[in-house]
């Protein structure tokens, strides 16, 4: 058959319902001209059929439910801020409607209450005592100082007083400051100055050294024993003296000494045996 003539049929079939041919499976691939699938067997197995060209859907269901996708939340049955619940976001404001963010009038936002404002007043209250309570001395609540008065009696001299009092009383009071204002100078630390001097140290007065001191006083160069990079001959009296164990004392233990006197009455009976074992050898021979 031909691809016009499978067409053709396929255009037959849709014009003329109750004559096209309904099987109850789908053929096999590439045997499927003419094949219009509409029964529910033909979409038990979840499959659709792309070479065939017509509007395919299970029968019985809805077509308006298709084209229902910007349908409001009463016919969809399920709200778009529902995916967005969860046991993490329980305390977080959702935003899913165009309502939500429109400006709310001042009628519909509820007043708070007289109770909710006098707990806030009385927070606030003990919030700001408690910070003035921690600024310095300076800066605390002090209790109000008595005004002064003052009698001022202006000069006569210049005579550009307008007023016809001899004196005038002036009413002096400390101007009432915000302890909470910032500080408005900066003060700047000043170095340390210099301490006292130190206490003058008492020396003996300065005298000539002889040749003996000077010789003593002389530090020979330091020689190792170990590294010579240069390859110098060092002589062995220099680097005793560099080593500086001529300047060391000597002791000699006494315990050398007695092993010396009991060796050598020993050594001697042992090299008297040896000759006259050689003695008697030479005999024999």
């Amino acid at each position: 058959m031909s691809p016009a003539t499978s067409s053709l049929n396929a255009e037959h079939a849709l014009r003329e319902p109750s004559a096209q041919y309904q099987p109850q499976c789908i053929p096999s691939y590439g045997a499927r001209n003419g094949t219009v699938p509409r029964l529910a067997a033909h979409f038990s197995s979840g499959g659709s059929f792309p070479e065939v060209h017509v509007a395919q859907f299970p029968p019985g269901l809805d077509l308006a439910l298709l084209n229902a996708l910007d349908a409001p939340d009463a016919v969809l049955e399920c709200a778009p801020d529902n995916v967005a619940e969860s046991h993490d976001t329980q305390a977080l404001t959702k935003h899913s409607k165009h309502t939500t963010f429109l400006p709310t009038p001042h009628a519909v936002c509820a007043r708070p209450t007289i109770d909710d404002t006098s707990a806030a007043l009385i927070k606030t209250r003990a919030s700001i005592l408690g910070k003035i309570a921690k600024k310095d001395m300076h800066l605390k609540v002090h209790a109000k100082a008595q005004p002064e008065f003052v009698k001022y009696t202006p000069s006569m001299r210049r005579g550009d007083t307008t007023s016809e009092a001899s004196h005038r009383v002036i009413k002096l009071h400390e101007v009432q400051s915000d302890p909470l204002d910032p500080p408005k100078f900066r003060h700047k630390k000043v170095p340390r100055g210099p301490g006292s001097p130190p206490a003058p140290i008492m020396h003996s007065p300065p005298r000539s050294t002889n040749a003996k001191e000077q010789v003593d006083w002389k530090v020979p160069p330091s020689i190792s024993n170990w590294k010579n990079p240069k390859g110098y001959t060092i002589p062995l009296d220099k680097r005793l003296a560099a080593d500086g164990r001529g300047l060391q004392d000597v002791h000699i233990n006494d315990n050398f000494a007695k092993l010396s006197e009991v060796l050598i009455p020993g050594c001697r009976g042992r090299v008297h045996n040896h000759n006259l074992y050689l003695f008697s050898q030479r005999r024999k021979n």
